[in-house]
């Protein structure tokens, strides 16, 4: 008896693997930017809590494969709706102990027409996308949770200021930040088209200052724009600007540029462009003639050059930057408020 039950299974799991099995060892599932562990049958999360926005992916460790299949799908049903399929390619055409995944490319699930304060249900299986296996059968092995539908969230980022200047035929952007949420990077756009990244700062509540300094541009009018993306993938545009570039710059031995921010708390960018290279001597006074700090004294390559001063250890106050660049001496004035 034992041997035909030996026997028997033997047949049944033959059959299985050829109509094609996926087995593995693990999964997870990104909801919001966050992975999520997963056992097959349970609850990945149990409940997520308050959501405004659901942005979702997943990844599968196999542990063996006989389906043909190029890749997987993850299977999503949120709130009772129709399924959707997103799919994870492979990460090599191994048989065993691959890897299939989708973090860097998550789904984000419009969710605005559910109700405020109401729960709701996501359910979440794997299946191969040739249809020809199942990782479990959905219909008693899926993973679910529970989350509260929230009203919207605020915009990921408050923005100050945003400006662009041209400074010997480059254009320089700068934009200040009032607050951020979950704020991954910035990109920016001229006509358009991204031509750089700037990581953002997470999230927090103080004023931050960025800078992006165009080196390649061409004369003429152009359109400037930047757009901050969440850890979730979700990006934002903000409104442009727009300057002219003139084909032919007239190149200056030095110029001293507005400093940014000003006023400023407590790190300030100084701005020096230098036609040729000088000597130069850098140095911060404050308004009865004391001089406070020295940032530079030696010689400056030619070209665009930021100098940080962080006056943490400083009172607040009208501080005054001078430079001695060559035969060139400029002056400006920076105030610090804490």
């Amino acid at each position: 008896m034992k041997r035909m039950l030996i026997v028997f299974l033997s047949i049944v799991m033959s059959e299985f693997l050829c109509a094609g099995v996926i087995q593995y060892n693990s999964s997870d599932v990104s909801i919001n930017g966050s992975w999520y562990n997963c056992n097959p049958g349970e609850e990945f999360s149990g409940n997520l809590g308050t959501l405004s926005s659901l942005v979702i992916g997943g990844k599968v460790n196999l542990q063996y494969s006989s389906t043909g299949a190029n890749s997987i799908l993850l299977c999503y049903e949120v709130a009772g709706n129709p399924q959707q399929n997103m799919s994870l390619e492979k990460q090599s055409s191994q048989r065993v102990n691959q890897e299939i995944w989708e973090e860097n490319n998550p789904v984000s699930i419009d969710i605005s027409g559910l109700t405020n304060g109401n729960s709701y249900e996501i359910r979440i299986h794997f299946v191969s996308d040739d249809g020809s296996a199942y990782l479990y059968d959905p219909a008693i092995m899926y993973y679910s949770a529970f989350f509260t539908k929230g009203p919207e969230a605020p915009a990921p980022v408050t923005l100050a200021s945003f400006t662009a200047e041209v400074v010997k035929g480059k254009v320089e952007l700068c934009w200040v930040t009032e607050s951020e949420t979950e704020n991954s990077h910035f990109l920016v756009y001229r006509d358009d088209e991204v031509i750089g990244r700037v990581d953002g700062n997470g999230t927090t509540s103080e004023q931050h200052s960025y800078t992006f300094l165009d080196t390649q541009v061409s004369g003429g009018m152009h359109s400037y724009a930047i757009a901050d993306v969440t850890y979730g993938g979700v990006e934002e545009l903000h409104d442009a600007v727009t300057v002219e570039v003139g084909a032919e710059i007239a190149e200056a031995d030095f110029v001293l540029n507005n400093a940014y921010p000003n006023p400023f708390n407590p790190r300030v960018t100084l701005r020096l462009e230098y036609g040729v290279g000088s000597n130069t001597v850098l140095s911060i006074y404050n308004t009865q003639g004391v001089l406070v700090d020295q940032l530079i004294n030696g010689f400056v390559e030619a070209g665009h050059h930021d100098v940080v001063w962080d006056a943490s250890n400083m009172t607040s106050g009208v501080y005054i930057v001078k430079v001695h660049a060559g035969d060139v001496m400029q002056s400006q004035k920076i105030v610090l408020m804490k």
